[in-house]
């Protein structure tokens, strides 16, 4: 009964925590940002969150998946966007993809962002049981 109600509960965490970034900004804005951003140089929003000055210690674990996600958006989308011209790097083409389409861009932000989470919370979930039959008498 435990085991079984462990991945749902993993499920909702992990849903709770790729939207929470949303608590400090909408995607809209997020979209535009992301754009003006990506065309300026190459990017990483992991290597960023990982340099950033942290005013509140811990913060930056909630903006985890939204980083991953985003970074995962560029080097997926972005390159098969990229590939048939192959100017400037992936990132400038998802960004000339995403300022002409917003709303699309909010789509795909939005649920790469959930996934990230889910997938992120199935991990260590699957990391702790992993941890624990190794600590633990065997069965």
């Amino acid at each position: 009964m435990q085991r079984r109600l462990v991945t749902p509960v993993a499920v909702v965490a992990g849903l709770l925590w790729g939207a929470s970034p949303l608590l400090f900004f909408t995607q809209e804005g997020y979209v535009q940002g992301l754009v003006d951003l990506l065309r300026t140089r190459p990017v990483s929003a992991v290597a960023d969150l990982l340099e950033a000055d942290h005013v509140v210690p811990w913060i930056w674990l909630m903006f985890v998946p939204k980083a991953i996600s985003t970074d995962a958006l560029v080097w997926t989308v972005g390159l098969g966007l990229w590939l048939p011209n192959r100017e400037g790097w992936p990132g400038s083409a998802l960004a000339a993809f995403l300022s002409q389409r917003p709303v699309v861009g909010e789509i795909m932000l939005t649920l790469s962002d959930l996934l990230a989470g889910v997938l992120l919370s199935l991990g260590l979930v699957a990391f702790a049981r992993w941890f624990m039959g190794l600590i633990e008498p065997g069965d």
